[in-house]
């Protein structure tokens, strides 16, 4: 066995000539994140396959609009101290992280008067399922997001393995408490409040024993109040980030929801499904290079290497684009058996499977950097060019129309971000 692992590090080793990274920390940091990531897609998939094929079309549709409209409320939780946190803790500060859970509820009671204002509005207008989800979010919000900071103060430290460990215990419970209400009850708001209380039950407990683990409040000194209002500050800064990545990732399925209607929302969410996963997958390099990109020095000839990694990358990334696309028409229908009219989108959408995880990469390029007014840039020409698209073609190419949108959009934020990131 310790033969394999040497004649394995070997030849991790001797690829580093050619793909010029860090090919053994890639492997071991990459084998955990995939590790998490595939838990968590599976549990997620497994849940839209349940829903979608038990739910009418226009029931799911609806669902589906609710939970896209909920991550515009995650903003005022200062999400940008996500990243922050794990640049922090990367650079070798030490961070506090009960002050920052402090600072992020004390920041989510905005979002949740925001909530509660806008569920008076569609409780007044008669619409009393999404005014009840506004309320259950209203309640959770100060929790949801505030307890999940136990992930990136890992991922800083590169420990990938406690991370995914308990990223997909989490994600497991959470889609283990939507189904069980699947079944028991087809009620909207009845899974909606599955889908908060499967999220605040086990981040909580992580977060609880990730505080336990390092150190207790009454040792945590100067220094790392000091780092702690660092990364709170940046934090602030980037969650202007967030807010418009938020929106980019949330737009093409609320202006299908608005403008298209439930049905034709859930038409097009089964088309995201799968390419959004296979994505999801391959992000996790853009992620676990995250805390080496904070580390670096950057200059022309770092700019050079990133575009032969992102070249190689994009390569790469041809296949499992051209075997999705092949297979999709057929493999779509069996599994979503109400849903063929989603086959052509979702043979376009197959293009986000090259162009996505290498945003992802230039995005984080920019996040480590710090460039923020840049980022918030490229976010606003997303959200502006597929919502120019959208309006354009929706009348006409439907679910079809909307996947064109966004894979133009796409291919857009790329360009811009690769002039960007020089």
């Amino acid at each position: 066995m310790h033969h394999l692992k040497v004649q394995a590090k070997k030849i991790l080793r001797s690829t580093e000539r050619y793909t010029r990274t860090d090919m053994l920390y890639l492997a071991r940091s990459g084998f955990w994140s995939l590790f998490s990531q595939g838990i968590g897609s599976l549990s997620s998939f497994l849940v839209v396959l349940l829903l979608a094929n038990i739910l009418p079309k226009e029931i799911f549709g609806e669902y589906r609009f609710i939970l896209s409209l909920l991550p515009l409320l995650v903003v005022f939780t200062l999400p940008g101290v996500a990243t922050t946190l794990m640049r922090s803790v990367a650079r070798g500060n030490i961070v506090n992280l009960p002050e920052i859970a402090r600072t992020k509820m004390r920041w989510s009671l905005m979002g949740s008067i925001a909530a509660l204002i806008a569920a008076g509005y569609y409780w007044y207008n008669g619409n009393a399922v999404l005014a009840g989800a506004l309320l259950m979010a209203a309640a959770s919000l100060p929790f949801v997001e505030t307890f999940f900071i136990y992930a990136s103060y890992y991922k800083g430290k590169q420990d990938f393995k406690t991370a995914a460990i308990y990223e997909s215990i989490s994600r497991v419970f959470q889609a283990s408490v939507i189904i069980l209400a699947a079944l028991i009850s087809r009620n909207i708001l009845v899974l909606v409040g599955a889908f908060f209380l499967g999220q605040i039950i086990a981040r909580f407990f992580f977060y609880r024993k990730t505080v336990s683990n390092i150190e207790s409040q009454s040792e945590i000194d100067a220094a790392a109040q000091e780092s702690a209002d660092d990364t709170i500050e940046y934090g602030k800064h980037l969650s202007l980030v967030t807010v418009m990545n938020t929106v980019t990732n949330n737009m093409d399925k609320l202006l299908v929801g608005h403008f298209l209607g439930p049905t034709m929302l859930a038409v097009y969410y089964i088309a995201l499904t799968i390419p959004k996963n296979i994505v999801l997958f391959f992000n996790v390099i853009p992620r676990v290079a995250f805390p080496k990109f904070s580390q670096k020095i950057w200059d022309s000839r770092e700019y050079a290497r990133i575009l032969r990694k992102l070249s190689l990358m994009g390569l790469g990334l041809l296949i499992p684009a051209g075997i999705y696309a092949l297979l999709v028409p057929s493999v779509l229908p069996v599994l979503f058996h109400m849903y063929g009219a989603s086959v052509s989108a979702a043979v376009i959408l197959a293009a986000l499977i090259v162009v996505s995880p290498l945003n992802a990469m230039t995005m984080q390029i920019l996040q480590a950097r710090k460039f923020v007014k840049k980022i918030v840039l490229v976010q606003s020409i997303s959200v502006i060019v597929f919502t120019i698209l959208f309006l354009l073609t929706h009348a006409v190419s439907g679910a079809s129309g909307a996947a064109l949108s966004l894979v133009a959009s796409e291919l857009t934020v790329l360009g811009v971000s690769l002039i960007f990131i020089r």
